[in-house]
């Protein structure tokens, strides 16, 4: 009878935490911008000994949609994102370079979700008997929820 009452409790205690999946971040806002995109452009050149050298004061230029916005690397940018990513060419003297920024899924920490847990132990009793115990428990673990989207910093090789 002992063991039907923790079987219970688990079950009871394990529907009460689980949770239902957070819902599909939404499409984005109506128009033509999506997201805002925000990110380092670094200009990079190959020396003739292979070694990867940044190459500042490089003219560029950052396309998403209708939008487009001309800066000097290194620089940062931020611009709407038609929903298309962003394409960034850069060029200086005979050297050129294009890279397109895509968002990826950001996620933000979002509280604490109850975790049960069920265990068996074995052990050594006091005068050499054997004992095995159960036990039934609830922990709690961080979770992480859907912050919109990301956009990760990005090297332009000039060639």
């Amino acid at each position: 009878m002992r063991r039907l009452a923790a079987i219970g409790a688990f079950l009871f205690l394990g529907a009460c935490a689980a949770e239902v999946p957070p819902a599909p971040p939404a499409a984005g806002p109506p128009g033509p911008a999506r997201a805002q995109a925000d990110f380092t452009v670094r200009t990079v050149a190959q020396s003739p000994a292979g070694l990867t050298l940044e190459v500042a004061g490089v003219e560029c230029v950052a396309t998403s949609g209708e939008a487009v916005t001309r800066f000097t690397s290194p620089g940062r940018v931020t611009m709407p994102d038609a929903g298309e990513g962003v394409r960034v060419e850069c060029a200086g003297g005979d050297r050129r370079g294009v890279a397109f920024v895509q968002p990826r899924q950001a996620f933000a920490r979002g509280g604490w979700q109850a975790s049960p847990s069920i265990g068996v132990g074995i052990g050594t009793g006091g005068r050499g008997g054997t004992r095995v115990g159960t036990g039934i428990g609830v922990g709690v673990s961080p979770v992480a929820v859907p912050a919109g989207v990301a956009y990760d910093d990005v090297r332009i090789l000039l060639r």
